[in-house]
């Protein structure tokens, strides 16, 4: 049988690409998605791009905005709410761990939390407030620990420890060990 107009299949439509506004507002718009909280594969879909492409589209976003913006916060303030809403996600994820809908819902609960704990974890060593390696996790309890010791000795004796510390800061090298500890 002969097609005719009627039967003949419409030819998929060609898409364009888009024009650079368009791309702004499409990274916008992943970027803004995502800081929601929403999933990658969600966000991709709307988009028509695959998960990586939209990672990509918002990480190039943040960048771009970077560059572009100058910024105008408190960096202490900024910190706190990462932290703040860091570990809210935990708690969340916790929550979501035990009381998921299905044995998935809450494995993946597990591993995002994981996830998360040591996103939060990063952000604290970056900014100075916890030990970015082991290695200085393991000097900061032994200086707390010898920190304890020292203060307990001055106590018993009855030395001020205020005098010990000064004295201690007239050792030559001193500071540069402390400085350069991990």
């Amino acid at each position: 049988m002969a097609a005719t107009d009627d039967t003949l299949a419409a030819e998929p439509a060609v898409e364009r690409p888009l024009t650079a506004p368009e791309r702004t507002a499409r990274a916008a718009s992943v970027a803004a998605a995502r800081a929601r909280g929403e999933a990658w594969a969600v966000i991709a879909a709307r988009h028509g791009l695959s998960e990586r492409q939209a990672r990509r589209v918002r990480d190039e976003w943040i960048a771009h905005a970077a560059a572009m913006a100058p910024v105008m916060e408190d960096p202490g303030a900024v910190l706190r709410e990462v932290i703040e809403h860091h570990r809210a996600a935990l708690l969340d994820l916790t929550v979501l761990s035990r009381e998921g809908n299905n044995m998935s819902a809450r494995v993946g609960a597990a591993k995002g939390r994981a996830e998360t704990a040591r996103a939060l974890l990063a952000i604290m060593g970056d900014a100075g407030l916890v030990p970015e390696s082991g290695r200085g996790w393991a000097f900061a309890r032994e200086v707390g620990s010898f920190t304890k010791a020292i203060t307990a000795v001055c106590r018993r004796r009855g030395i001020p420890l205020g005098e010990v510390m000064d004295e201690l800061m007239e050792v030559p090298g001193f500071t540069r060990a402390l400085e350069a500890a991990p």
